[in-house]
């Protein structure tokens, strides 16, 4: 099960809606081996489209992108997925990408493995490396999901996940992402591959930062005041423990508006006050 779908499933047994620290005293990562649990569980929180904040409570959404029949598959916290694999009628389909429009779109047409799986069993991560369990006749393969090192944002934080085994280029999708099969179908226990290559707890692999509490100070303080330098653009430039970059238009600052956009993604995230941001890792730059 990976940090998210634990996250998801906590949140559910605490009736769909509880505080951070609830969620978090009741979260088992235990075998996440990571010095930053908190933050692990923050970004999935404000990242991921089944929560949402109401007040000082996360609400679950169950239904929100959770169909059982669709999971996205990827190995970074990239702007487009990997893979899709879809349930059909004869089975587990994995399909890459086919054709992409931009602006973070794309179409998953490419029937990557061209066979159907009776059962599929994902291991995502933002460490740059996830993995696939695939079950056809009763034994279990193993996919590998690895993005191109020269591709990543962060190489040092994903120097150790992907490892000094050269990317296959004529395995690489359109954006830089080797897919391969990495052990053949034939083992009868799951577990054998579970262990072998630590399925479930590759995140770990990924350093995030410890900011010192002078820094989370300085930037409560700043925003407190108003009290922070711009850039000629407008924003307020910002930095998160993941490694990710990204900025608040000084607009929004001006009226306490926490909207953080992302360098490399498409995406926004919002908080209540600075203390939510700053726990979810968030610190200027």
């Amino acid at each position: 099960m990976t940090q998210y779908q634990q996250i998801y499933e906590t949140l559910k047994k605490l009736g769909g809606k509880a505080s951070f620290d609830d969620i978090c005293n009741n979260v088992d990562y235990s075998l996440w081996k990571t010095s930053t649990p908190k933050n692990s569980i923050s970004r999935c929180l404000t990242t991921g489209n089944n929560f949402y904040k109401e007040n000082e409570l996360w609400i679950l959404i169950p239904n929100q992108g959770c169909n059982p029949d669709e999971i996205y598959l990827h190995c970074s916290d990239g702007v487009l997925v990997t893979a899709i694999a879809k349930k059909l009628d004869e089975g587990w389909k994995i399909f890459g990408i086919s054709q992409i429009f931009g602006f973070g779109n794309a179409e998953f047409k490419k029937d990557l493995f061209n066979t159907y799986f009776d059962e599929i069993s994902p291991y995502n991560s933002m460490s740059g490396v996830s993995f696939v369990a695939v079950k056809k006749s009763g034994l279990w393969g193993l996919i590998r999901f690895r993005l191109n090192p020269e591709y990543a944002v962060w190489k040092e934080g994903y120097r150790k996940a992907l490892g000094s085994e050269p990317i296959d280029e004529k395995l690489m999708d359109p954006i830089g992402r080797e897919i391969k099969f990495i052990e053949k179908i034939r083992y009868l226990d799951i577990n054998i591959l579970i262990k072998n290559y630590k399925l479930g707890a590759i995140d770990e692999i990924v350093e995030w930062h410890e900011w010192s509490d002078e820094l989370k100070k300085y930037t409560k303080d700043a925003f407190s005041n108003l009290d922070f330098g711009f850039t000629s653009e407008g924003t307020v430039r910002m930095k998160r423990s993941d490694g990710a970059f990204g900025f608040i238009p000084v607009a929004d600052t001006l009226k306490y508006d926490y909207n953080v956009h992302y360098d490399k993604l498409k995406s926004i995230e919002h908080y209540d006050n600075v203390s939510d941001m700053i726990e979810a890792g968030w610190v200027l730059d």
